[in-house]
């Protein structure tokens, strides 16, 4: 088993990787960079670049699972008519499922349907990495 990961930066790759290795009890389980890799830069518009891009498809030729994590802090900027949920958590669950339908669409619908079960969104709400605090 694989996971690949696609995320903001070194360091939420570092966390993510620690916690499926943790999850699985399996320290040795392989885990793969994908965005940010060596010194690129990170950020949720490469996140975007890489998902909406052919390498996302064939990211999965080397990886069983895919994981994309992406802050909403600036969603506004790559969601249309999404506004940043800010202060106002009266509507989590809502707000998330309008960010995974977003990104689901810079993937494509049609390929999505067909890697759902194997593609894992850890979307960060509130400026904090709020996926994070079930750990």
């Amino acid at each position: 088993m694989s996971y690949g990961i696609i995320c903001e930066g070194k360091t939420d790759f570092r966390v993510l990787q620690n916690l499926l290795r943790g999850i699985s009890e399996n320290k040795n389980l392989i885990v793969n960079p994908l965005q940010p890799i060596n010194d690129e830069p990170g950020g949720w518009g490469n996140v975007i670049d890489y998902i909406s891009s052919e390498r996302f498809p064939a990211s999965f030729n080397f990886n069983e699972y895919i994981v994309v994590q992406i802050d909403t802090k600036e969603s506004d900027e790559w969601i249309k008519g999404l506004k940043n949920i800010g202060d106002n958590d009266s509507d989590v669950t809502g707000f998330i499922e309008a960010v995974k339908t977003a990104l689901i669409n810079k993937i494509g619908i049609e390929f999505y349907n067909s890697k759902q079960e194997n593609i894992i969104f850890a979307i960060c709400v509130h400026d904090i990495e709020c996926w994070l605090l079930p750990f």
